[in-house]
């Protein structure tokens, strides 16, 4: 499997830490815009192999906190899917994959997110 690193942009999304497991009230952070998370894949993604609608996943690398609360632990898994696979053709060299990262699991299921790309390593 390759280390492919994506770093990512949060859009503005609320997340809940699960306090409840600690025996602390549930607590609210607000995760603001701009705020950037690597993430490592975990499947490998092809122009060749992968079609529109496979899921994927990659696990975040370092904990994310928001407003001093620990919003999600490093190792947070992201669920995603290819939304578009342009092969490579015999004109053009390169291959073209859009995509999305839209859910987080956390203790108590899966949230839905809101991520842009910005760069893949």
């Amino acid at each position: 499997m390759r280390d492919l690193r994506t770093i990512l942009g949060l859009c503005p999304v609320i997340l809940l830490t699960n306090m409840l497991a600690l025996g602390q009230a549930a607590q609210e952070g607000i995760v603001q815009p701009g705020t950037a998370v690597q993430l490592v894949l975990k499947d490998h993604l092809s122009s060749k192999l992968n079609e529109v609608g496979d899921t994927f996943a990659a696990e975040l690398k370092s904990p994310l906190y928001a407003d001093g609360l620990l919003v999600l632990p490093r190792g947070a898994e992201f669920l995603g899917r290819v939304t578009e696979v342009k092969p490579a053709s015999r004109m053009q060299q390169s291959s073209q994959m859009t995509i999305v990262f839209d859910r987080v699991v956390v203790p108590w299921g899966e949230e839905s997110v809101s991520l842009r790309l910005t760069a893949i390593d």
